[in-house]
């Protein structure tokens, strides 16, 4: 993860505040006096999306994000509770604005991720420093902290924005086990026995102390689950299943003693999911998130599936940050619009947002984006999997007779051909009045395409002046404009 301080995190929030007003309360975006109009007549049922409803930013906000994730590090997160501080006025006040906008998810401190020492063997001496002030004081301190830092933040949040507390980060990674194995001084453990560890030693003791805040400030306090690293594995379904059906003993949380996890936590975080899948399951990132829902969601208190990481930092600076953004915005897209979720149940943040070589970046795509909708709703229309279930394609109308737009995308591990037309058919498209743009990002550069219209049985679709090959996660954007 980056290491920001606060000047800035000041800067960022100065630069950004004065430029994304477009961005809704409560994670939704645009202007109040312009609501999304009704569905068009062609797609009845499609429900309008907003995508800065759903889609969030890492530490800065962008013309094209909603939700913002951790935009205070240095000033909200606890490590050690006998050096916390409270916040600063300037502080509260940016947070204050911030909210005003958008909505904010953000890390408490304590275990973190609980990262390794740079010496092999050696416990990473953060993590052993919030273990030894929970055992000092059978985590009081601890609770305080927190209390303080989540009644102040709470007494700052406007009236219908949310603050959601993320506890830990990455909790099933193999750093999380081997800094409790050193700790305890125990070997040819599992991941599952970290599970009583992260919920006695942190979650517990956390959740108590912001059920506290919540109690004297009279605000509600919304608190998400340290997020699981790689979802689509089945261990780490496993390992999200056992956590949440854990019964808290209350060693340092004894107001919880017999409370089941899924009942202290309105979120189940989760990174780079979306992802997923292969020629034989183009669609195996929905099926694992489709299940796990079905699992756990009304469950308890929980009320939504966030990712909190998406594309990542080396995906990003290998040149694949563009084209993997695109693929996993029309996915979640499509697949909001099937669940018709509103953003509050699904959201989905990118990091690794500016890394990587220019016009390669996860930014350079999501400008281009927002540019060609103009920040309008887009409708699902459709998606579709051709050449062995290596293309994949997504087609979203732009509402207020904005157009179409497209992402064409390989899934394979070896390079596919585009030949021809895009086989999804624009309907109501008049091809000899609309015209069409197209840009591919790619992890070996991005370059204009030259694509045409034709017309189809019921509209147009989209032609190739010459086949394209694309590699896994390089991806076709285009737009039609009517």
């Amino acid at each position: 993860m980056l290491t920001i301080n606060r000047r800035q995190v000041l800067a960022w929030l100065a630069t950004s505040l004065a430029g994304s007003l477009t961005a809704g309360c409560g994670g939704g975006g645009g202007d109040p006096s312009d609501p999304p109009p009704d569905n068009p007549p062609d797609l009845p049922g499609s429900p309008a999306l907003r995508v800065t409803d759903y889609l969030g930013s890492l530490y800065q906000s962008f013309e094209w994000s909603g939700p913002i994730r951790d935009p205070f590090r240095d000033e909200v997160e606890i490590f050690d509770p006998a050096l916390a501080q409270p916040m600063t006025a300037d502080a509260l006040r940016l947070v204050e604005e911030t909210l005003q906008q958008r909505d904010i998810i953000m890390q408490i401190g304590g275990m973190g991720s609980a990262k390794l020492n740079p010496v092999p063997g050696q416990i990473n001496e953060q993590f052993k420093a919030y273990m030894d002030a929970i055992v000092a004081d059978n985590a009081a301190a601890w609770r305080n902290a927190v209390n303080a830092r989540a009644s102040e933040i709470a007494l700052a949040t406007p009236d219908g924005s949310r603050v959601y507390w993320q506890i830990g980060n990455e909790i099933n990674a193999d750093s999380y086990q081997q800094n409790i194995d050193l700790y305890f001084g125990r070997t040819g453990t599992s991941l599952l026995d970290t599970i009583p560890v992260y919920v006695e030693y942190f979650l517990a003791p956390t959740v108590q102390a912001m059920r506290q805040a919540g109690r004297l400030t009279g605000k509600e306090i919304h608190l998400a689950l340290g997020s699981i690293a790689g979802l689509y594995n089945v261990n780490s379904q496993l390992f999200l299943d056992t956590l949440l059906d854990y019964t808290v003993t209350g060693t340092y949380a004894p107001e919880l003693a017999g409370e089941k996890v899924h009942f202290l936590v309105e979120l189940v975080t989760l990174h780079y999911l979306m992802g997923a899948s292969t020629p034989e399951q183009p669609e195996y990132w929905r099926d694992v998130l489709l299940a796990n829902r079905q699992k756990w969601m009304g469950v308890g208190s929980i009320e939504g599936f966030w990712s909190t990481e998406e594309v990542g930092l080396l995906a990003a600076e290998s040149g694949k940050g563009a084209g993997s953004a695109l693929r996993i915005m029309s996915r979640y897209l499509g697949w909001v619009s099937e669940q018709q979720d509103e953003g509050r149940q699904t959201s989905w943040f990118f990091f690794g947002t500016n890394a990587g070589p220019i016009n390669q970046r996860i930014n350079d795509a999501l400008t281009l984006w927002q540019q060609w909708t103009g920040g309008r709703a887009l409708y699902f229309h459709g998606k579709l999997h051709t050449a062995g279930n290596t293309l994949e394609t997504y087609a979203f109308q732009i509402s207020g007779g904005g157009g179409w737009l497209l992402t064409v995308t390989g899934t394979g591990e070896t390079s596919v051909s585009l030949n021809d037309a895009i086989p999804i058919d624009l309907p109501g498209v008049n091809s000899n009045q609309a015209a069409v743009q197209a840009r591919l990002f790619a992890a070996s550069g991005s370059i204009n395409v030259i694509v045409t219209l034709q017309a189809s049985a019921t509209g147009a679709q989209v032609r190739l002046a010459s086949p394209l090959n694309l590699q896994a996660t390089d991806t076709l954007l285009v737009w039609v404009s009517v």
